[in-house]
């Protein structure tokens, strides 16, 4: 999924605001998290799958 969506939204990034320089890592959702806690992130992208939902899990 990030091969979908980072490419777009960082070239829009870099049109609408040339003076950013935006740099994309991926992670963990736990680490974005404490990144951002850090003052080391200024914004986070999380997302989940149905795998990661408990919706996804059998019932009992």
């Amino acid at each position: 999924m990030v091969d979908l969506l980072v490419p777009p939204l960082v070239q829009v990034i870099v049109e609408k605001h040339p003076d950013v320089d935006p740099r994309v890592s991926t992670a963990y959702s736990g680490h974005p998290q404490e990144w951002l806690d850090a003052g080391d992130l200024n914004l986070s992208l999380v997302y989940s799958t149905p795998c990661d939902s408990t919706a996804a899990s059998p019932s009992a």
